[in-house]
């Protein structure tokens, strides 16, 4: 049998063959080292084309991936490293009277009371983007002598600095003066 593999081996057989195996083997190795990033077509790379945990964090540049690059939804928080997203912190609360008065508070401009049960809340920054936590509650003598059990309701103020807070008794019926505390988590 290599008698006969043997005839038949002629130097071009073996150059092609050769070439073949050159091309196969250290041909990917040689072209991978040689192209460049701006040589690959836009989205010519796909997740698909990628091994499972081919892009590490040491494979990627600082600064090269932002917010807009990663999909809504595509990180959960089992992908993250632990605490690398802190807690929001309440920088910014307060305590407001029945009378719509500032009791306590940080972070807050001013509280203004309106109609029976409103009273608008102003900040030195913009807050539209932020989350409001409220809760029906007084601190003073006045107030904790009062039925407190009720409800508030929280929505934007007419300025992006501004927060309404409106509150109820707990059976319903219109807005009335209750005493309150929020938070504001931005």
């Amino acid at each position: 049998m290599f008698r006969r593999i043997r005839a038949q081996m002629t130097y071009a057989n073996v150059t092609a063959t050769l070439a073949l195996v050159l091309a196969l083997g250290g041909g990917t190795a040689w072209a991978a080292s040689k192209i460049r990033t701006r040589q690959i077509g836009y989205h010519a790379v796909t997740g698909a084309k990628l091994d499972t945990n081919a892009v590490t964090a040491s494979k990627i540049r600082n600064g090269s991936v932002g917010t807009d690059d990663v999909k809504d939804g595509s990180l959960l928080a089992a992908d993250l490293a632990p605490e690398a997203v802190p807690e929001p912190e309440a920088t910014t609360w307060g305590v407001v009277t029945s009378a719509g008065a500032l009791a306590h508070g940080e972070g807050v401009t001013s509280v203004a009371p309106g109609v029976a049960g409103v009273t608008t809340a102003t900040f030195p920054q913009d807050v539209s983007g932020c989350a409001v936590v409220a809760t029906v509650g007084g601190t003073t003598p006045e107030d904790l002598g009062q039925d407190a059990a009720g409800t508030v309701h929280v929505k934007p103020g007419s300025t992006p600095q501004q927060v309404t807070f409106t509150t109820r008794v707990l059976a319903g019926g219109p807005p009335s003066d209750l005493p309150f505390h929020f938070a504001v988590f931005c």
